[in-house]
């Protein structure tokens, strides 16, 4: 026998009884998600812009889909396919700005399949997912000039964003609507959302 097989051996054993034991009783508990403070807003959000008969605009984020941040711009898009779908039940607008040129056509095709998954492909609109510049600010101040309008009722901002979101965000002050913001700073995925 080798040296060191018994041990191995005991060792081996203690550890699959333990991890038998831990998986035995886990099967007693029940386990609670809680609920994401963020998806129960939007769902807020959007019933009050369909009230007010006026439009939820979106941003999936401002970088593209081909460098180190295309996670969060693809997590800023499924949060579009949920904020879609909501839009679509509720039957209000929905608006959606791209800067990254890359993300127009999968955003489009995202909505597209949000209001086909719920049966109403017939109020799908190709013009609701609009490409606007490729330049950061001038993307920034098309999108301030939009909220300031007044034809928006919720601004919801998923993705990377960097200077021009406190330009986007800075727009609710003037238009002297209610704010709720959540960001995550360190890589710069943020989630906001307001009321405006």
């Amino acid at each position: 026998m080798k040296p060191g097989l018994a041990v191995d051996l005991f060792v081996l054993v203690a550890v699959s009884f333990i991890t038998i034991y831990f998986i035995a009783k886990s099967h007693d508990k029940k386990y609670y998600l809680r609920n994401i403070a963020g998806l129960e807003a939007i769902e807020e959000a959007v019933g009050r812009a369909t009230e007010m008969d006026k439009i939820v605009h979106f941003i999936p984020g401002i970088t593209g889909l081909n460098n180190s941040r295309s996670a969060v711009t693809f997590s800023g898009l499924e949060v579009l396919n949920y904020v879609s779908r909501t839009v679509a039940n509720y039957g209000a607008k929905l608006l959606v700005t791209i800067r990254n040129v890359m993300v127009l056509p999968v955003a489009q095709e995202v909505v597209r399949n949000a209001y086909s998954s719920i049966g109403k492909i017939n109020s799908f609109d190709y013009n609701s997912v609009q490409f606007l510049t490729d330049n950061q600010f001038a993307y920034a101040t098309a999108v301030r000039s939009i909220l300031q309008e007044g034809q928006v009722a919720a601004n919801i901002m998923v993705g990377s964003f960097f200077a021009e979101s406190l330009m986007i965000t800075e727009s609710r002050t003037s238009c002297r609507g209610d704010s709720d913001r959540w960001n995550y700073q360190r890589n710069p995925a943020s989630f906001f959302y307001y009321y405006l």
